[in-house]
């Protein structure tokens, strides 16, 4: 803005610029003043090249601004287009951890499902093979006393005691 209120250091006015700026200025008291100073055909004309001197400065001005004001907009444009893609990518990152985690959920109900699965098949399996050795030793213990030796003999009393051992297990 200092460049809009000192005009050109060339410019012979026959009035005072800073007349302008002041907080209290009065158009009336101005061409009184300035009167007194040369004729309105002068006056006029000054003023006319003060009006060319500003908006020449503007014209000046506007143009120096402009170039920061496009790089500006064009710097706010792609933040705006960064911003959208990132809120794009949290939007989809957000939906894929979302489907992630329902999937981890469906993988851990499963696991869990296929572990009491598991488990109940091993207590099955536990039990038919008591069942199985039960009666495993249930027939040797039949086919031991079908083929008693007329002796008791010690191999065969100890054979006799581990088919009931089993039995009792």
């Amino acid at each position: 803005m200092d460049q809009l209120n000192n005009p050109k250091d060339d410019l012979k006015l026959v009035f005072d610029v800073e007349t302008f700026n002041a907080p209290n200025f009065n158009v009336e008291r101005f061409l009184d003043r300035t009167r007194h100073s040369g004729s309105l055909d002068d006056i006029h004309r000054d003023l006319r090249i003060f009006l060319q001197d500003i908006q020449s400065r503007m014209v000046t001005l506007i143009n120096d601004d402009y170039t920061d004001f496009v790089k500006l907009s064009t710097s706010l444009h792609a933040l705006n287009d960064a911003k959208q893609g990132l809120a794009t990518a949290q939007e989809t990152a957000w939906g894929d951890y979302n489907k992630s985690t329902a999937d981890t959920e469906k993988l851990v109900s499963f696991v869990s499902q296929k572990l009491d699965e598991v488990l109940k098949s091993r207590q099955q399996q536990f039990r038919l093979s008591l069942q199985l050795a039960r009666a495993t030793a249930i027939k040797n213990l039949n086919d031991d006393l079908k083929h008693r030796p007329k002796f008791a003999e010690l191999f065969w009393l100890q054979k006799v005691r581990e088919h009931v051992a089993i039995l009792r297990a």
